[in-house]
């Protein structure tokens, strides 16, 4: 597969997402539940706390994202109960508590090996949880049915026993408190296990898709973290959670006050977003073998982009710095910038009859270059922030449909 310069946008599949982190140093960046815009970067701030985790068990079991669900089970169920809402909605917080309670159970498991104190009853309980998930119950969400048979206290046959008694090993009342006791073995130093939870993709994904569901299972996540993974003195659990900003609504949740004060905003300024990019150019830099070496008032943007581009919207001509211009253009997304510098570089390539690794060896971007690759990207840019908008502030389609035929007012 050809090479994406400066990594991939995609914080899971990008190869230099550990070689070239931006660490952020906000509060808000630290907090267990992270919300954002699109394209901000909280998948990756969940996956670089985890690389510890994943470098030890080889694996990102403790990574609960959309595809981890079970979208043909949850859409039968939303349809099944269609005219109970409530009992909906307890359904996706006891799958919910299931599924991490089953996450946590096997990270542990497979992280034993390396506790100096991973010994005891409590020890022997997670090991048994984490051997009936690798069973017949991959996941919670595959076994919803059964789950909401489970919580009404039918039986169903000898097949749906058998799931069902691996169920009743999560929801016995001593499971969380197994879990904190091993967690309380963990001496300093020894590696702290993390459980990530990003149970929608955006823009564009299937759950995303259905609001009513995406809503539900939001609303139900959010109330099983306040009722069994608020983080405190005695509560050692680690569960950090991300949600795009359109889906988090106070409104819907059981005690929003309550949970106000885990909740983060993940933004970037100007300077984490320059360190951000400049590490990626260098790195591109060493691949290809150019020999640089960042000086006062000289960083790898300005050897690739140089330093001005003329605003020619400004009358008179304003000469704005080249980073800014860019960075106005992506409404200071690390996803946007990464892209658009990517295509730069590819546009460069085009035009200059180069291959693009000629152009990072040995080249920079032209400013005629730049300007044209605006012109041909921020259309689908756009589009994907009128989206955004959009599904953050339903209310404003509304006003534009009510606007629709009304005369213009007079000059």
């Amino acid at each position: 597969m050809r090479h994406l310069v400066f990594g991939n946008a995609s914080a899971e599949n990008d190869s230099l997402l550990y070689a070239c982190s931006v660490r952020f140093r906000s509060p808000d960046a630290a907090k267990p539940i992270l919300t954002g815009r699109w394209g901000t970067g909280k998948s990756a701030l969940l996956l670089l706390d985890g690389e510890e985790v994943t470098e030890l068990l080889q694996s990102r079991v403790w990574y609960i994202k959309e595809q981890s669900l079970d979208l043909a089970s949850l859409l039968n169920i939303e349809r099944q109960l269609v005219n109970d809402q409530t009992f909906l909605r307890r359904t996706l917080e006891t799958a919910w508590r299931g599924e991490i309670i089953l996450t946590y159970c096997r990270v542990l498991s497979g992280l034993s090996t390396s506790y100096r104190n991973a010994r005891g009853n409590h020890w022997a309980f997670i090991h048994r949880v984490a051997k009936s998930g690798t069973d017949s119950m991959q996941s919670v969400w595959t076994q919803l049915p059964t789950l909401v048979e489970f919580i009404m206290g039918k039986d169903r046959g000898k097949g749906v026993q058998e799931i069902q008694s691996q169920i009743t090993l999560l929801y016995q009342n001593n499971t969380l408190e197994n879990i904190q006791n091993c967690l309380d073995d963990i001496q300093p130093g020894e590696p702290v296990p993390i459980i990530a939870v990003e149970p929608i993709e955006t823009p564009t994904s299937p759950i995303e898709e259905n609001t009513h569901l995406a809503d539900e299972l939001i609303t139900a996540l959010l109330n099983v973290f306040h009722q069994d993974f608020q983080p405190s003195d005695s509560n050692k659990k680690n569960i950090r959670i991300t949600l795009p900003w359109h889906r988090y609504n106070p409104e819907r949740i059981d005690f929003p006050q309550k949970l106000r004060q885990y909740i983060g905003k993940v933004k970037w300024n100007r300077k984490s977003l320059r360190e951000f990019i400049n590490r990626r150019i260098e790195w591109e830099f060493q691949r290809v073998g150019r020999r640089f070496a960042p000086r006062h008032g000289h960083d790898a943007w300005r050897e690739l982009f140089g330093d001005k581009i003329v605003n020619g919207l400004c009358k008179p001509l304003v000469y704005e710095d080249s980073f800014d211009y860019f960075i106005r253009h992506t409404h200071h997304r690390a996803r946007d910038l990464q892209n658009l510098a990517r295509k730069a570089v590819e546009h460069q390539a085009e035009v200059g009859d180069q291959s693009i690794d000629e152009v990072l060896a040995r080249g920079s971007i032209s400013e005629e270059t730049v300007k044209e690759m605006f012109r041909s990207e921020c259309p689908e840019a756009t589009r994907e922030l009128i989206i955004e908008a959009q599904r953050r502030y339903p209310e404003l389609r509304n006003i534009k449909e009510h606007l629709k035929g009304l005369p213009a007012l007079p000059k």
